[in-house]
């Protein structure tokens, strides 16, 4: 019994923080009856849940005993959740990116009163694990405050040949950046990205955790090159932070001695042509 103490958490997620787990159930493979739980909730419980950041979820997923790793949040086939006869919304509207949410259930729950959590499902086809437990929720602004705020070392030029080799859009010499978030298309104002990153181009940070706030972490990607990303990769870039405060254009171009313009000149060959073609532009 004492490892399945240490298997009552599921994979971390930087915007809950957990707390304690007041119910759990372990589910054999093959179950196919609605499982119902009556409930109260302990002392320790109520005295948090009267904070507002506090939340109750339900979560269930995945969990093998035989090693270590947490529970991965997965719910089985025809899955449903409801608490105190009150429906609770788990899988998310993209059935393609296979979004699941913990059940959020604090709304629902009565702090005095004897609670029903109800799960109904299809055949389950491997041991689950059901928890009930208390997370401290943990906002995108504090989140924002725990990055770093770094400089990269690395020359434009290294950078420009990592990103020809990712097949990026890149002017021989010089790096098109965009001063506007990809997701609001607004003036960025926390620049992030990925210490992995190998471009200069960075995206707001709130923006970029609002967007993500509901999908798996093993699932976040870089709106500029697609790259799997995690949260503890995340940094504030310093270098971005001087572009936003001294250009106020909504794009820059960086030559690759890292010195600044705003618009592309004529390569001298270009502009041969255009004088031979008789264009007066």
């Amino acid at each position: 019994m004492h490892l399945l103490t240490t298997k009552l958490q599921f994979e971390p997620s930087p915007f809950y923080k957990y707390s304690h787990t007041i119910k759990f159930q372990l589910l054999d493979a093959g179950l196919h009856e609605p499982i119902k739980w009556h409930y109260m909730i302990d002392e320790k419980s109520k005295k948090k849940l009267k904070e507002s950041h506090y939340k109750l979820l339900v979560m269930i997923g995945d969990v093998d005993l035989s090693n270590d790793k947490m529970a991965t949040l997965e719910y089985p086939n025809g899955c449903q959740l409801s608490s105190n006869y009150q429906n609770i919304p788990i899988l998310g509207s993209d059935k393609k990116l296979n979004i699941v949410y913990p059940g959020d259930i604090t709304k629902t729950v009565k702090i005095d009163k004897t609670n029903q959590l109800c799960f109904r499902f299809f055949r389950i086809h491997i041991p689950l694990l059901i928890t009930l437990s208390l997370y401290e929720e943990i906002t995108e602004s504090h989140l924002i405050k725990q990055l770093k705020i770094i400089r990269k070392t690395d020359n434009l030029a290294t950078r420009m040949s990592r990103l020809k080799e990712l097949d990026t859009d890149v002017i021989p010499g010089l790096e098109r950046v965009s001063l506007k978030d990809p997701y609001t298309l607004c003036r960025i104002l926390t620049p992030i990205k990925s210490i992995k990153c190998p471009h200069t181009q960075c995206y707001d940070g709130c923006t970029f955790l609002q967007m993500n706030r509901k999908i798996p972490m093993h699932a976040w990607e870089c709106p500029i090159c697609k790259r799997s990303i995690r949260f503890e990769e995340l940094i504030i870039d310093e270098f971005f932070q001087h572009l936003l405060k001294s250009v106020n254009d909504d794009f820059v171009f960086i030559n690759a001695d890292g010195s600044l313009q705003l618009k592309v000149r004529d390569a001298p060959a270009r502009k041969r042509r255009r004088k031979e073609s008789g264009s007066s532009l």
